[in-house]
């Protein structure tokens, strides 16, 4: 019978030499110094060319309003839905891929393990652009939050005015029972 098997010889077209390498990227070294040149050059003129971005942010406390010594606080107005509603109104519209013109807030979160915390980001082409606007919206959810408080505080302010006169009156009554008749 005769061996159908190729005998091991060793393939000296498989091995790597480095010394092969080397010349190969010594030949080439004018290539690779011109690639390396017009990528330092894109970099370069992409970092001058592109307009700057200064951002700016503000960390909000949502107040929070105790109606009874019984319960706990209740908040103004929950961090999610505040975050969200500045981000509709402030933020980038994303569903339709419309940017706004700066300043614009790019970031409206909650801060983990501080549920009473917002933490803002505004994006503007100076950095008096991003914090005006970051004043602007703190102001507008002070305005909102005032309006809640006062309307939370309107009717302890009445139930407190009523127990007033209701005193005033049990005063009036007790004073008339407890004289002297004569």
């Amino acid at each position: 019978m005769q061996n159908t098997q190729p005998s091991a010889q060793p393939y000296d077209d498989d091995e790597i030499r480095l010394l092969e390498l080397w010349q190969i990227l010594a030949g080439r070294k004018g290539l690779i110094l011109a690639c390396f040149t017009l990528c330092m050059a894109g970099g370069a003129a992409f970092a001058l060319l592109k307009a700057p971005v200064d951002e700016a942010s503000v960390k909000l406390r949502i107040g929070q309003v105790k109606v009874d010594d019984a319960a706990p606080p209740m908040m103004l107005e929950n961090t999610d839905e505040l975050s969200s509603r500045i981000l509709a109104q402030y933020g980038e519209d994303v569903a339709t891929r419309a940017k706004r013109e700066r300043p614009f807030i790019i970031t409206a979160s909650v801060q983990k393990g501080v549920m009473t915390t917002v933490q803002l980001t505004a994006e503007g082409d100076t950095p008096e652009d991003a914090a005006r606007l970051l004043d602007e919206v703190v102001k507008g959810v002070q305005k909102a939050h005032m309006a809640m408080f006062e309307g939370n505080l309107k009717p302890i302010a009445e139930r407190l005015k009523s127990l007033d006169e209701q005193r005033t009156t049990l005063k009036q009554q007790y004073a008339a029972l407890s004289s002297p008749r004569s």
